[in-house]
């Protein structure tokens, strides 16, 4: 018997994804952004703006609040390899 084929759905893959923060100084604040990255294709990722935050360290507290609230595991047992981070390839 073999698996059913994938719902005809774009966004299926987000259950498993990899979430993580983007950080990124933007004109006197602090601009934080989810991204969401499948995890058998790295180069197929999600991008979501978040909040900007006057401060970078108040950024990085709430987008790691963020990032564990909305990842499918709070311990986010799947290694952190430099594939899951290929969206800083370009920052077009």
């Amino acid at each position: 018997m073999s698996m059913p084929p994938p719902p005809n759905d774009d966004y299926y893959w987000l259950k498993d994804a990899i979430v993580s923060t983007r950080v990124t100084p933007l004109d006197g604040r602090c601009l934080v952004e989810l991204v969401f990255t499948d995890p058998q294709d790295p180069l197929h990722f999600l991008v979501r703006v978040i909040d900007t935050y006057c401060s970078r360290t108040k950024a990085e507290h709430c987008a790691d609040i963020m990032r564990r609230q909305i990842g499918a595991d709070p311990r986010d047992p799947r290694p952190n390899t430099e594939l899951s981070h290929a969206h800083n390839l370009c920052r077009n």
